[in-house]
């Protein structure tokens, strides 16, 4: 009897040790399937990201070996920067001084180790809550304010990494630092990493958000707008999204009849705000909110539920929070100016209350302030709202107003310089009824 009763458990270990082994296997698969397409080993593929995340690692091991991986990540870092893929990087680790033996303050040592390759110290960000992947991911989202990154470290890491990052809604790609031909080393890690994917699902599981020291709430962009097209139109994207420039003369609301593409004093157009019932018969009682238009005021109370108000008068464009709508439109009819009401996003750098719900989803645009240039920022793709106002924030937008979107509403047209015109979205709604237009 006793003999079975050790068969039995004999069984029933090995099926649990076999249950632990594929679930082991399985995780890993998932976590490494996740990051196909979005790691990059050839410095000539990566595609250009304003931050690369450093993920640390010691120089010497606690054993008091000279550590490998951290050359090979400094390395990586360093061809980004050098070949223009990253215009900062983070040094995310821990200081370990005085801990153990051979502690190390690890943010200090990548960035000696960065300016003594020729790396300006202010394009090197020191993160001292580091102390696990999973915190350095969410520093670089919830404090740093970034919508997107490069992961810097050995292929396995930056594929977990990924994978956490995508849980909070962040988009990154890795570029892999080579792994050290050393058996040993490799077998190590390689076992450390299987348990650690484990580990990771739990804490994402857990969603716990640890406290971060008091730091910089955003990372300054690098020359944010880049003109690409010339006279008229100035063009630059990131990842996430296309930033329009237009160098106008003037800028004005039209409503009712939409602008021609055959008026070549136009250089750009888009929609601007929402249209009350889809009427055919238009007038200006359709327009949601009080507007202002060629010089002339028009009173509307629908749509008084946006906080922000647009204005172009006397040449200087203006967005303002809050305050009396009716009066800031009349003050800039009254100087031949335009200006209309919609829902208000950034001010003063900072998102604000809004109506919108942030899980909603379409391809959004905003007008906006960046570097006190007035600026058309829009998503590349669909994407959640929440996501796309961090990706103002990030880009280093001041001033943000919504502008009319979805299918139809977001019809919007700039002009090329040799006369041609670029549709962005193609296709008129029958029922709009108001456009901000650039003209030369």
């Amino acid at each position: 009897m006793k003999r079975k009763y050790l068969k039995i458990t004999a069984i029933c270990i090995s099926i649990v040790l076999a249950i632990g082994l594929i679930t082991l296997g399985v995780m890993y698969s998932i976590v490494s399937g996740n990051a196909n397409g979005r790691i990059y080993d050839d410095i000539a593929d990566i595609p250009h990201n304003r931050v690369g995340l450093l993920l640390a690692t010691s120089p010497v091991t606690p054993a008091g070996i000279h550590n490998y991986y951290f050359d090979a990540r400094i390395q990586s870092a360093d061809e980004l920067y050098k070949a223009g893929k990253i215009d900062y990087i983070i040094a995310s680790g821990g200081n370990y001084v005085g801990l153990h033996p051979n502690g190390c303050d690890e943010p200090q040592a990548i960035k000696d180790s960065l300016v003594n390759r020729g790396i300006p110290a202010e394009r090197i960000i020191l993160d001292y809550d580091g102390t696990r992947t999973i915190h350095s991911i969410l520093k670089a989202h919830d404090v740093y304010n970034l919508d997107s990154l490069t992961l810097i470290s050995q292929k396995f890491h930056n594929e977990r990494a990924i994978y956490q990052a995508d849980h909070f809604g962040l988009h990154t790609i890795g570029y892999n630092a080579t792994t050290p031909p050393i058996p040993q080393v490799r077998t190590k890690n390689i076992i450390r990493e299987i348990f650690a994917r484990p580990r990771m699902f739990l804490d994402l599981l857990t969603d716990s958000h640890p406290q971060f020291r008091d730091t910089i709430n955003s990372i300054p962009p690098v020359n944010p707008i880049t003109p690409t097209s010339g006279d008229f139109v100035d063009i630059r994207s990131t990842v996430n999204l296309n930033i329009y420039k237009p160098n106008y003369s003037k800028i004005d609301l039209t409503c009712i009849n939409r602008p021609s593409k055959q008026n070549d004093s136009i250089i750009m157009m888009i929609g601007a705000a929402y249209t009350g019932k889809c009427l055919k018969e238009f007038d200006h009682t359709n327009i949601m909110g009080s507007h202002a238009s060629k010089g002339e005021f028009f009173e509307n109370p629908i749509g008084s539920r946006a906080t922000g108000t647009f204005t172009y008068s006397d040449g200087t464009p203006a967005f303002h929070y809050k305050g009396d709508q009716n009066a800031i439109l009349q003050t800039a009819a009254a100087r031949g100016g335009c200006g209309f009401v919609q829902d208000m996003l950034i001010h003063e750098g900072k998102i604000v209350p809004h109506t919108r719900p942030g899980s909603s989803t379409c391809h959004f645009r905003a007008l906006c302030l960046l570097d006190g240039d007035i600026v058309v920022v829009d998503s590349k793709e669909n994407v959640n709202f929440d996501f796309f106002l961090k990706c103002l924030t990030s880009l280093g937008v001041t001033e943000a107003i919504y502008t009319d979107m979805g299918d139809g509403w977001n019809y919007s047209w700039y002009l090329e310089n040799d006369g041609s015109v670029r549709e962005i979205h193609p296709t008129p709604g029958e029922y709009s009824s108001n456009w901000l237009v650039f003209y030369k």
